[in-house]
């Protein structure tokens, strides 16, 4: 019988808070899931930039949802950057049960970082850039004009 294909998604945050792009993962974590995949979502308990609380749920530890699981990790001090060493260190340790690894939001610290580890594991990644690659937001970044024209 053919193995399941295992995908872990990596996502800064999936908290209501942070609107569409979070929240599109849980679906298509769903749907992949649904369709017969394997899918682990790595993801940090931040629940705001500044002053609300973490999330309150298990970290450390997978959780079934909807078909899939979510491993919650603690968000560094620096919620803002949505930042967690106990993620990647996770993900450095698991890369070889996954046969692809799905990143989302390029310019987050956290999604750089982890494709980082899965191409130092020889684990294939995708990286999602949320809508980030928009000229208007690369003009806000501070990226270079000619970049934006080649696009």
């Amino acid at each position: 019988m053919k193995q399941p294909l295992r995908v872990v998604q990596i996502v800064p945050s999936i908290s209501l808070v942070y609107g569409g792009p979070s929240q599109m993962v849980r679906g298509l974590s769903a749907g992949l899931a649904a369709a017969g995949a394997a899918v682990t979502v790595l993801t940090t308990d931040a629940n705001g930039d500044i002053d609300e609380p973490p999330l309150d749920v298990p970290l450390n530890m997978p959780l079934l949802e909807n078909g899939y699981q979510v491993c919650y990790f603690r968000c560094s001090p620096f919620r803002r950057y949505k930042f967690s060493p106990g993620l990647l260190r996770w993900l450095a340790q698991h890369a070889q049960d996954y046969d692809i690894a799905h990143i989302h939001a390029l310019f987050s610290p956290i999604s750089s970082a982890a494709a980082t580890v899965a191409r130092w594991q020889g684990l294939p990644y995708i990286l999602r850039p949320l809508g980030t690659l928009d000229p208007a937001d690369l003009q806000k970044k501070g990226s270079s004009s000619s970049f934006t024209r080649r696009c």
